[in-house]
């Protein structure tokens, strides 16, 4: 069974793509009952973009520091999970080059 699409415009007006919530025609963003939500989620997105210190990264000490400190940072919740990831991939990345 194929999830509804929300009934919300983009700010382009083109129709969104977002599947709708639970007891809703929309998605979580165009929902106009999620106002207060969406507000929080907007100001918890905001907060990310914080840069952590990392080691330098070009002695396997380096790497092993690096990353040691994404991970506690993500435990912590001051670093989301996604940028975690995509930090722990550049380093990854970063390995199989040299």
């Amino acid at each position: 069974m194929e999830k509804m699409k929300c009934q919300g415009k983009k700010d382009d007006g083109s129709a969104c793509e977002g599947h709708v919530i639970k007891d809703s025609q929309f998605c979580f963003f165009h929902d106009p009952k999620k106002k207060e939500e969406q507000k929080e989620a907007a100001i918890k997105g905001g907060s990310r973009g914080k840069r952590i210190p990392l080691p330098p990264i070009d002695l396997k000490d380096g790497v092993y520091k690096a990353i040691n400190r994404v991970i506690n940072e993500m435990r912590a919740g001051t670093l989301p999970a996604k940028e975690g990831r995509a930090i722990i991939h550049g380093i990854k990345a970063y390995m199989t080059v040299f």
